[in-house]
């Protein structure tokens, strides 16, 4: 009767020593003066999250740059929890797309528009461009 729970506990637990794995790859270049414990507001979320989402690589890969980040002391400012959030909303396809977004790293988003009346300026959608965190 238990055996569906023991094969899905000895799956996950394969799949943690993998992702292990990957993330020791990961941090690798990491200097160890840099190298710190990623804090537990982005550590617990990100593990619980990769409990449903290792089987999809690209999920599993923005995981673990979060994760990755977090432990570095010059980029942990890079890692809000809310991204956790905004990860789980994703499917596989939205991350290829956010990578394909990210590999020109700047996207023209709206285009700045400088109205004059008299002696007044007034500027219109002025954030030009959208700088990716991931």
């Amino acid at each position: 009767v238990l055996y569906p729970v023991k094969k899905a506990n000895l799956t996950f637990r394969y799949k943690l020593e993998a992702f292990e794995d990957d993330l020791k790859e990961k941090i690798k270049d990491i200097p160890k003066e840099n190298l710190q414990v990623p804090p537990v507001k982005i550590a617990g979320p990100v593990l619980e999250a990769l409990r449903y989402a290792y089987d999809e690589e690209e999920l599993r890969e923005m995981y673990e740059e979060m994760l990755a980040k977090s432990m570095d002391n010059r980029k942990v400012h890079q890692v809000h929890r809310s991204y956790i959030d905004a990860v789980k909303q994703m499917e596989p396809l939205d991350a290829q797309v956010l990578r394909r977004i990210d590999d020109y790293n700047v996207v023209t988003t709206s285009h700045v528009k400088l109205y004059k009346s008299g002696s007044e300026k007034y500027y219109v959608n002025a954030m030009p461009y959208h700088y990716n965190a991931f």
